[in-house]
């Protein structure tokens, strides 16, 4: 293609493409407004009698739908609306309000929120004709018409430099190289400021010990408040760190383009693959805890898990099953239903719960480290195997995966760790199709699997890849066979085994997918079976009976009317198709930053992966990705109507291999020779594996054995209804709520109460119990725990006075509980002398 008579063109598109990211930025200065008058009465949000929200769409305001935007707030940047608002007249003040606050106390509390502005009416104002809204905002570049501009930006300087390339070859190498080494030169300055701010904070994390904080990860934020608001864009460090892969990518091929230059480039990125060889563990142990950190020090964020992690600290819904059943085990000597379902789950918590010497605190910075060393581990050998940039990109996709779930007692990190675990050594069984990689990679991929079900049909297809990886040779293919049936056996041997031993007949391994299957040949969820059978499920007196009968009701309705299933599938298939691009850039509980070019990087990464695929494969790599992708897609729609972006947690980092694909360089060698292990290293792998097993069976029993709680050692016993005795504060979970402006006490966890008030109404749980809606229940100082009681029929749940709270001991405490659906008020405590 003759691009000569073009030239004008393609410089007008890059012009216009500059004009774009300029004028984008000096939208967001305020330099442009509109105004808009509306008149009462105005759409109330929802139909709540209650609520006091309104609402008003400021779309028709805009004189671009599709090319501008209100810059209204949104997770990612909730302060930065500048909206003025005006009720007949009169200014008001209660800008960038909760929603919960404008829906339940009112008082002319608003949000301009996306493209609609909620709002209440100041106290004696009427929602009728006679009311007149003024609302000025700044217009904003829609962030749609930001990525065109910059993709219309690439695509015209990408043909302008073409054209460059064939006028003048020797210019256009010299001038490329210099500025891809001034980029280059850039890239390690940021590399070297992130590892600086990690051993900073680190630092700071250390000194935080040494005073004595009772959770050091939060002493930076307690020392220098002012950087804050830092914490509140943490959420989308993954997104920032996909970007520069993505310009490091198309660095690297641009570089290849310079002839004798390109390996200047390549130099740099060497550099930059064994500094993160070397120090990247560092880096990424900073960046875990600081999210952590950040959630523990009561930052108010809507991407946290709060539902089932209230601040990180306390264990609420699922995850405080799984927190109390690892107590309940060594108090009682079994796991009850809820756990049994996943005995692999539970064992692995037990022994980490155990290590730290049942502190849940300590627990979860135990979970964050290992999850911050295990994906180094994983992301070193995709920086090895694909080159820096795709290490980088695997990377972003594991910190928007993985970061809702740390601070929490779910077993999605647990499943987690695994696949990370196993993640090189299914790099080296693609490699070089050993099957000592491949058993192992396997075995790993069972544990992760096993842990947090969710991928039903993955483990069959990874083992039919391993045996189609040894075809051609007879020997080799049947003793592969032999290897992933005999770890099938053993795994199913060892889970059998927890089970018996732990847990109760009234549990069942994965039991809940009988409500799961139900449902679906029902047409409707997981819940579905339990209404429509009420009546026969409650004369069953364990889980394993109900789970039955949830399969006998399943087969029949399914032989009744079977396109039912096939119907439900396929909507489960859609769902999971429509929602997998999206939320592997905004994980469980967040979104996809404004500014970040979404449409293009998807464009980039599956070109790439292409690309690499046509030109890098290794030889049974194809197979490999087409089995996993299949296994994906024939596994979600089963469970995607139950939560299943949750469900299929352990098995996206894998996908993130794939992807991450998608950003290798065009040349990328080895920092670290990848030598065959040999007997020595695979001795060490099974040793580790058979330790692990090993631990997992024998603790459990041993600290019930051993009275590792010293529930043996309690005397007394609650005489009265409204007692029960709890284990020692130690072994409580929670936070103090301290009034505002009062200093945060050092030696407990604890929260300002304002921060305390967003992040209940952040995390939704108000649906079972007000806490803070409309007005607070519980005035401060007062501690919000999960507490153990000690024979088990208390829900632990507790609103405690703050003296009990601080004193943070191990003697077993006997409380008087008031009345309470979730939340039960200690209205007296008295420690008790073991």
């Amino acid at each position: 293609m003759n691009l000569e008579r073009f030239t004008w063109v393609l410089k007008t598109g890059l012009f216009l493409s500059i004009a774009i990211v300029v004028f984008a930025a000096a939208m967001g200065f305020g330099i442009v407004e509109r105004q808009l008058t509306v008149v009462g009465p105005f759409k109330a949000e929802s139909e709540s009698t209650k609520s006091h929200a309104l609402v008003v769409d400021l779309r028709p305001a805009l004189p671009m739908r599709g090319a501008f935007s209100s810059g209204g707030d949104s997770l990612y940047s909730p302060n930065q609306s500048s909206l003025q608002l005006q009720v007949n007249g009169v200014p008001l003040d209660l800008h960038h309000s909760m929603h919960e606050t404008i829906r339940w106390e009112g008082g002319g509390a608003f949000s301009h929120w996306g493209n609609d502005l909620i709002f209440s009416l100041p106290n004696g104002v009427g929602n009728t004709e006679s009311t007149r809204l003024d609302v000025r905002f700044a217009l904003r570049l829609h962030p749609r018409a930001v990525s065109a501009g910059f993709l219309l930006g690439v695509i015209s300087g990408f043909l302008l430099l073409k054209q460059f390339r064939r006028r003048n070859l020797a210019a256009y190498e010299l001038q490329v190289s210099r500025a891809l080494m001034m980029l280059g030169y850039l890239l390690q300055v940021i590399f070297a400021l992130g590892l600086l701010a990690a051993i900073i904070f680190l630092g700071s994390t250390i000194a935080g010990c040494w005073a004595g904080l009772a959770l050091p990860a939060t002493a930076f934020f307690r020392w220098w408040p002012g950087l804050n608001g830092l914490a509140l864009q943490e959420p989308a460090f993954g997104h920032v760190i996909l970007i520069i892969a993505m310009i490091g990518a198309g660095a690297a091929w641009l570089a290849s383009t310079t002839g004798q230059h390109a390996s200047a480039f390549a130099l740099v990125e060497a550099k930059l693959a064994a500094g993160f060889l070397r120090f990247g563990w560092m880096f990424l142990v900073g960046l875990f805890l600081y999210s952590v950190g950040a959630t523990w020090s009561g930052i108010p964020r809507p991407q946290d898990l709060g539902g089932n992690a209230i601040a990180g600290l306390l264990p609420f819904s699922d995850a405080k099953g799984h927190f109390e059943q690892v107590y309940s085990q060594a108090l009682q000597g079994n796991w009850q239903s809820f756990v049994a379902r996943r005995p692999l789950a539970a064992s692995f918590r037990t022994v980490a719960v155990a290590a730290v010497d049942y502190n849940n605190f300590h627990f979860l910075l135990l979970q964050t480290a290992a999850l911050a060393l295990a994906t180094f581990f994983a992301a070193r050998a995709v920086v090895n195997w694909r080159g820096i940039w795709a290490g980088l990109t695997f990377l972003g996709l594991v910190h928007i995966l993985v970061r809702p779930y740390l601070p929490t007692n779910l077993t999605e990190p647990l499943g987690i760790f695994w696949a990370l675990v196993a993640i090189p050594f299914l790099i080296r069984a693609i490699r070089h199709s050993r099957l000592s990689d491949t058993a192992t990679g396997f075995h790993l991929t069972v544990w992760a699997l096993m842990t947090r079900m969710g991928s039903m049909f993955t483990l069959p297809a990874l083992g039919l890849w391993a045996v189609l990886s040894q075809w051609g040779d007879r020997r080799k293919t049947i003793r592969a066979a032999l290897v992933i049936v005999a770890l099938l056996l053993l795994n199913a041997a060892f889970i059998t085994g927890l089970a018996k031993l732990y847990g109760t007949t009234s549990g069942a391994t994965g039991s809940n997918f009988s409500h799961t299957l139900c449902g679906l040949t029902h047409g409707t969820d997981w819940t579905g079976c339990g209404r429509i059978y009420a009546d026969e499920f409650d004369s069953l007196s364990s889980e394993a009976e109900q789970a039955r009968l949830y399969y006998s009701k399943a087969l029949e309705q399914f032989v009744a009317e079977p396109l039912v299933l096939f119907a439900r599938l396929w909507q489960g298939e859609l769902k999971f198709l429509g929602g997998i691009f999206n939320r592997l850039l905004t994980g469980y509980t967040g979104s996809v930053p404004d500014a970040f070019p979404t449409s293009i990087w998807w464009l980039a990464a599956l070109a790439g992966v292409g690309l690499t695929m046509r030109q890098r494969r290794e030889k049974h790599e194809p197979l490999f990705w087409l089995l996993f992708v299949l296994s994906l897609l024939a596994s979600a729609p089963f469970v995607m109507f139950d939560d299943g972006w949750r469900v299929l947690s352990a098995s996206f980092p894998l996908l993130a291999v794939l992807i991450a694909a998608g950003f290798s360089g065009p040349v990328s060698r080895p920092i670290v020779p990848d030598a065959p292990p040999g007997r020595a290293a695979n001795w060490r792998h099974y040793t580790v594996l058979t330790t692990v097993a090993v631990l997992c069976l024998a603790v459990p029993g041993a600290v019930h054995r051993l009275d590792w709680l010293g529930q043996n050692r309690i005397s007394f016993q609650a005489s009265a209804p409204d007692q029960a005795v709890f284990l020692g504060t130690r072994h409580m979970s929670g936070f103090l709520v301290v009034p505002d402006g009062e200093p945060l006490p050092a030696q407990v966890p604890a929260i300002h109460q304002a921060d305390f008030v967003k992040i209940i109404r952040f995390s939704s749980i108000e649906q079972y119990e007000p806490l803070v809606t409309p007005t607070p229940v519980h005035q401060p100082p007062f501690a919000l725990v999960s507490a153990i009681a000690v024979d088990g029929k208390s829900h632990g749940l507790l609103v405690l006075p703050a003296h009990v709270f601080v004193v943070l001991d191990d003697h077993p405490w006997l409380f008087r509980l008031a009345p309470g659906n979730y939340w039960r008020r200690v209205t007296e405590a008295k420690p008790l002398a073991q």
